[in-house]
């Protein structure tokens, strides 16, 4: 559950997960303030391996606080890339599994 608008899933060659964030801020004139939510880790994602089903969950950490910059609400927008290896077959989005073609 990664609450993010855009998710697109490409398959890869190899055998590792990758998350590709892209976050754009509005309103916003330059990269500190984004910098500055990065580093504080505003955007990190957790992971869980469940063993005995062999599922791999991934949710954003919960911070849904309102960025505002100079008494202005600025936007968030999040996209995630998903690399998957191509052993992997369905993806569980939102309690659905849908295979991967």
């Amino acid at each position: 559950d990664l609450r993010a608008a855009s998710i697109e899933i490409r398959k890869t060659k190899g055998t590792r997960v990758i998350i590709e964030s892209h976050v754009t801020l509005d309103n916003m004139t330059n990269t500190s303030m984004l910098e500055y939510l990065v580093k504080a880790g505003r955007y990190e994602l957790v992971t869980n391996m469940d063993a005995s089903s062999k599922t791999l969950s991934v949710t954003r950490k919960v911070n849904g606080n309102v960025i505002l910059v100079k008494g202005k609400e600025c936007t968030e927008r999040i996209r995630y890339v998903v690399l998957v290896p191509e052993s992997i077959k369905t993806i569980r989005e939102n309690g659905v599994a849908t295979p991967i073609e």
